[in-house]
């Protein structure tokens, strides 16, 4: 089944904690139709912000949470592929972690799941991604 949404961190962090606009991911996950994909670096970057934040037990919990869901984890790391992160991280001053996000995004030609207008509204309104707003 081709991937139909991709997730950002701060996607599935507002899905595990349950902040606002969890649901809406939710219903993603249960739909009969979603595919729904993450990038290894994205899937690190949930475990290390709770190891951050809450420490070891709750970042090994977020996790083992996470991996319940029917998410692929995508390792993703041909030249091309790396390039086009390159080129979001510089053309639209994003971090490294949001520019893997929206790589794989553009991969699989599927929308991204996030939370992060502060960083991602400028792509939405010059058109070079695709976004699901949680909130």
């Amino acid at each position: 089944m081709a991937v139909t949404l991709v997730l950002d961190a701060c996607a599935a962090i507002a899905y595990l904690r349950k902040e606002e606009g969890w649901q809406r991911l939710m219903g993603k996950v249960i739909e009969p139709d979603a595919a729904l994909a993450m990038h290894a670096v994205n899937f690190c970057e949930v475990y290390y912000e709770f190891l951050r934040s809450d420490g070891a037990e709750a970042a090994t919990q977020a996790w083992d949470r996470l991996r319940e869901l029917p998410i692929e984890v995508v390792a993703l790391w041909d030249d091309a592929f790396l390039m086009r992160v390159g080129e979001f991280k510089v053309e639209h001053k994003v971090s490294l972690a949001d520019a893997f996000a929206l790589a794989t995004s553009r991969h699989f030609g599927a929308q991204l799941a996030t939370t992060d207008h502060h960083e991602l509204d400028a792509l939405e309104k010059d058109g070079a991604a695709r976004f699901f707003w949680l909130r």
